[in-house]
This record gives C-alpha cells, structure tokens and sequence, in this order.
C-alpha cells in the first residue's frame, strides 16, 4: 500500500538544497508548499508544552500535521480561502493581533510601572478650576496665571472659594480629598504626583475640563482595599437643619441596638435606608481610597477598623452611616491589577503614548527624508490661510513634487494635499504638524505590511489562523455537515454496522399517555390507531385537548428500564406505579415495541451514529485527500528537532 509521506534522507542533495534555507529548513512539501521546520516546531511545542520529545512523537505528530495541511490544500484548490467572509474574518483576527506589534512595548512597559507605583501612595489634594469658555483658551490661561500670582500671598483654601469654577469643592477650599492613580484625568495626575507636600502648581495644568492649579496637601502609602457593609439613613434633597437632625437620632438608635448586641446583618436588612445593600446585608463590596463614592468621611471611618469592626455614625453628603469591616487586603500584585491598569490606559489617552513613540522610532528606522524645497512651496501658499478652504486646494491643485520618502517610497505634493481634504475639519491649518500626522500615517501603515517578515511569532501565530480557520471550514463541509445531513446516508451506514450499537438493558420505544378519565382514554385509543407512530402525541393534542382543558399529555421517547415507573409497570410490568389524580388513566400507546438488545433505527442512537459516521467520512476523506496531495518529507530535518 502506498504511504502517504514519502521520505527522504539528506542524502538526496538536490532536493535538499532545493528545499531548504540554512537558518529555517524545509521539513515538508505539499502541493508545491513548502512547510519549514519553524513552522512545524512551532504548532508542536505549543500543543506539547510539557511533554519531552522523542522520536516517535515527532513522526506521529508529522502525520497529524501534514493531514492538517492536506486539508488545507484542499480549501485553498476550492478557494475557501477567497471568500468575503473568510478575507473579512481573518483580517479582523490579524488587526486585532498586530497591535501588540505596532506600539513600543518598552514604552508601554514603563507606563504600566509607573501607573502600579502611583497606587501604592495617595495623596490629598486640592485644586482650583478655571473654564474654558468657548474656544477663548487665552483668557482663561490668564486668568489662571493671575490666580497662581495671588497664591503666593494669599491662602490657597480662600482664593479657592471666591474663584473656583468648581463649585462642588469651592465650598471646601478646593479640597477633593485623598485620590490615587488612574482615577484623575492623566494631566491632573501627572501634575499631582510631581509636586512636594504644601507645593502649588506653577504652571496652569490643562485638561478638558479647563485650567487647574494644583496643591498638593499630603501623601501616604497605600491602605489597600476594604470590604465593608453598612446601615444608612438617608437625607432628604436639599436637607434642612430639622431633617439632619432625625436622621441623626434614628441612626444614634440603631448605633445603640448594635452596641447592645443586635445583629448587623439582621439590621441593614430592616432599617437601611440604602436598598441596594440593604437586600444584601449591608453589603457594598470592596473598594479602595476615593472609590467608595460615599465620600471622605465614610473611608476614613472604614480604613480606621479592624475586620469584625463597626463604627460609630459617620455623616457623608447622601446621610448618616455606620460602617462594618468584614475584610481588607492590601495592595494587589502588579500581576493581578495588569488589566485594570491596561483598561483604564485605553479611557485617559495613556495607550496613545506607546504609539506615538513607535511611530517616531519608524521615522529612524524607515531613514525619512523630507524634501524642504517642496515643504516650504506648501507652506508659502499656507501663509496667512487659516483653514483649508476650497481656495487653498485651488492653489495647490498642480502641486505634484516629491514631498518626502522613507525606505525608497516616495511621497508626493498632492499625496499630502488629498490627506488634507480627507482629514479637513475646519482647524486652523498647520502644515508642519499634518504633514507628520501623515507621514505617521504612512509609515503605520507600511510597517503593518512588514510584521510577518519581522516577526516570527506574529507570522506563525497568523499561519496557524489561517490554517484553522480554513481546515475547520472545509471539514465543516466535507464531513460534520455532511454527516449531520446526510439521512440516506446514516440510514445506510446505522444498518451496515448495526451490530456495533447494541445495549445491556432493554429499552421502550413507544409513547405513554396519560389521560383524564376513562372515557378520554377510549377517545384517545381510537385516534392511537389511525395516527402514525411518530405523530401520536401531535394527534392527541390536537383532537383533545383546549386553551382551558388539557385531558390528556404524553411521553414519548426511548425508555430504559429502570428510568420511567410508568413504562416499568405498564410495559415492563414490573414495580409500582400510583397515578396522579389529575390524569389516572395511563397506558402504553398501541405501536410501541420493547428493543431488548439495540435500536431498530439509527434515530435511536442519532448522537453516536452520526459521530461514528463523521469518522467513517473523515477516514475515506484522508485517504482520497493523502492520494490527491503527496507529502514530501525531509527526515533528516525532522530528526534534528531538539536536537
């Protein structure tokens, strides 16, 4: 019999020289593919991490492999692999992937450092805001730089009350309270972190919000995580005096409930007025310093007890609580708060920056070369142009000159011009700063094209894909669609190999019926003994029963014996059976047989005889697919594997 794979030593040195490469040799050929050693090794140590290699494994591995790249070679020969929905699928898989690629890993590394040890410190801070009306960012710049003048001679807490476009903590001075990392806006945290304890900001700090002036009040390490629960009277919206006052007295009573004894959990569950928890005991989960969202207060009094504790009544801006700790954990590994701090990267603007700088760093690597004769007759024409309006695309229309290039691609004028037209939103134009958006574009772009050839993980990871995704359709089709479909076909193969599917206790194949009197049971029987086997149940239901009355109801299926009392009593006619009262008429439906050894019919068996029918399909598959695609097989390079 003809094997599959054909083997060839490195004896056959014309063939080996053709074949291979010094550093990635070719271990097989199929269909005119070349499969290298890196390839193979590649799937193989992923799927056998932990066990040692040996020769025998290696071989039986090779025939796996290579049956996967028959199949493979067969999706491609009926262009699976050109499909919309295959192009589409795939592309989305290797966008996905490549990111990882195309940002600087040393960057992002630093960042995610630098993000963990601001955790480990909180700080109390305060700040002052200055809005940004409209698109007047001078004025307000100003402003802000006149506030910082004050600061010098006058108290940070008054200038903050009386200037503050912040009112929820002009109140209070400007004072926010204690925060740590990745829960201020990235600019406003970076502010806070560099400055000593009692310093000021002395440059406005920008964010979306406006203009800041920071003060740094304290700093202390980390108090880790609490797990508390709490009961709370709630205030009214907009409290009066009176209103703060009941609710002072009816937390006083619970307070001293508790320190008579009483149940915490039993009391937040009748007395808080917080619902939420209350239905849970109390509880709120953990949190951390500035994410209980009850305020300052409250974690104050939570990160003060020890677990089992609870506090006096503590007043936050939503009421009075009184605090239980049930559990507290310090600061999380930097391994165990890896995503939280990647998810709050993508919200602040943070996992730009990796980005960024990988796209400088290919402005090096690509050696781009901007042509300043070219740049500087763009910018003449841009001088005194605010936007770019139509009549500035009017004087650049014949601009057609090499702008730049990076590794021997050029770019010309009007490349850059139609980036502009694209992108044109109405801001004011500025040629230096779009034209190296684009060229970062361009660069992005091309570098994505390169990842296969500069990466081997990134290339092998997208064969691997590409391979799945078409050995996994084609088998679809060939064998477990096929199977599933194909009812001649099990119908055939179920009674060609009948004497495989064979049980140890005998089964009722057959409906039971359970009617609401006797009389319903003779209509029943009559309808029995015209209805065909398989439709009894539908028949019954039909002719019997109503919207308001259901007189009768059904078993149908495959009964062992041993499972079903009624099929026991009245086709087995063993063990006891009660009725129930709303249907005490029961009886096996005429039609039904006892199958003592086996099934009659494949649908007895459906799950088994179709899986064992998409192996006898798969089996007969191979063998036609090894005859049409030859493997070819290097021995050699397969026996220097780990070698």
């Amino acid at each position: 019999m003809k094997k599959h794979i054909s083997f060839f030593s490195s004896l056959f040195l014309c063939l080996s020289i053709f074949a291979q490469t010094p550093t990635d040799p070719t271990l097989m050929i199929i269909n005119d593919e070349v499969i290298t050693k890196s390839e193979f090794e590649y799937i193989y140590n992923k799927n056998n991490a932990d066990n040692a290699i040996d020769k025998k494994d290696l071989k039986e591995y090779a025939l796996l492999f290579s049956d996967l790249k028959i199949k493979v070679a067969e999706a491609k020969a009926k262009g699976l692999d050109t499909t919309a929905a295959f192009k589409e699928e795939f592309s989305g898989y290797r966008m996905q992937s490549a990111k990882q690629y195309l940002t600087d890993q040393n960057v992002e590394k630093k960042l995610i450092q630098e993000a963990y040890n601001r955790l480990k410190e909180e700080i109390s801070v305060s700040h002052i805001l200055i809005r940004i009306e409209g698109t007047d960012t001078l004025t307000a710049y100003k402003k802000a730089l006149d506030v910082i003048k004050r600061l010098k001679k006058e108290d940070f807490a008054k200038v903050a009350k009386e200037v503050s476009d912040d009112k929820g903590t002009a109140e209070e001075g400007g004072y926010i309270g204690y925060v740590t990392g990745l829960q201020l806006i990235l600019p406003f945290e970076e502010a806070m972190y560099a400055l000593p304890i009692g310093k000021i900001s002395q440059q406005p700090v920008r964010t979306r919000a406006g203009y800041h002036i920071i003060k740094v009040n304290n700093r202390r390490p980390s108090q880790g995580s609490v797990h508390a629960a709490h009961i709370m009277i709630m205030f009214p919206q907009n409290p009066t005096a009176e209103d703060e006052k009941n609710a002072k007295l009816a937390i006083d009573s619970i307070y001293n409930k508790l320190k008579a004894g009483a149940d915490f959990a039993e009391l937040a569950r009748s007395t808080s007025q917080h619902t939420f928890s209350a239905r849970n005991d109390g509880e709120l989960g953990w949190f951390s310093t500035g994410r209980s969202g009850a305020g300052e207060n409250f974690e104050t009094a939570a990160f003060a007890l020890k677990i089992g504790e609870f506090s006096a009544p503590v007043k936050s801006p939503y009421g009075y609580h009184i605090v239980k700790v049930l559990d507290r954990k310090p600061l999380a590994s930097l391994d165990e708060k890896m995503e939280e701090i990647k998810s709050t990267f993508a919200a602040d603007g943070r996992v730009a920056i990796p980005v960024r700088e990988f796209k400088k760093n290919l402005r090096k690597e690509y050696n781009l070369r901007i042509i300043q004769p070219s740049l500087v007759e763009l910018k003449n024409v841009a001088k005194g142009v605010e936007t770019a309006d139509s009549d500035f695309f009017e004087k650049v229309s014949k601009f057609n000159k090499p702008l730049f290039s990076f590794n021997a691609i050029v770019y010309n004028q009007q490349d850059y011009i139609d980036f502009l037209k694209k992108t044109n939103n109405r801001r004011p134009l500025d040629i230096d700063n779009s034209l190296y958006a684009f060229i970062d574009e361009k660069l992005y772009e091309y570098e994505d094209t390169q990842l296969e050839k500069k990466h081997t993980d990134f290339r092998l990871l997208m064969q691997e894909y590409h391979d799945g995704m078409l050995m996994f359709e084609i088998t679809s089709n060939e064998v477990w669609e096929k199977a599933a479909e194909d009812t001649e076909g099990l119908k055939a193969f179920f009674e060609e190999n009948q004497q495989n599917y064979t049980w140890d206790t005998p089964r009722f194949k057959g409906t039971m019926v359970y009617a609401k009197d006797k009389r319903t049971a003779k209509k029943a029987q009559k309808i029995i003994a015209t209805a065909p086997a398989d439709s009894i149940p539908t028949y019954l239901y039909k002719a019997l029963n109503t919207n308001k009355e259901r007189v009768v109801r059904t078993e149908k299926g495959l009964f062992i014996k041993g499972e079903n009392a009624a099929v026991d009593k009245y086709v087995f006619n063993e063990r006891a059976y009660s009725p129930t009262k709303e249907y005490p008429i029961v009886f096996a439906a005429q039609g039904g047989k006892i199958l003592a050894i086996g099934p009659d019919d494949y649908r007895d068996m459906k799950g088994l005889v179709i899986s064992d029918y998409q192996n006898y399909l798969q089996d007969k598959w191979m063998m036609e697919l090894r005859e049409k695609y030859p493997v070819v097989l290097f021995e050699d390079v397969l026996n220097s594997i780990n070698n």
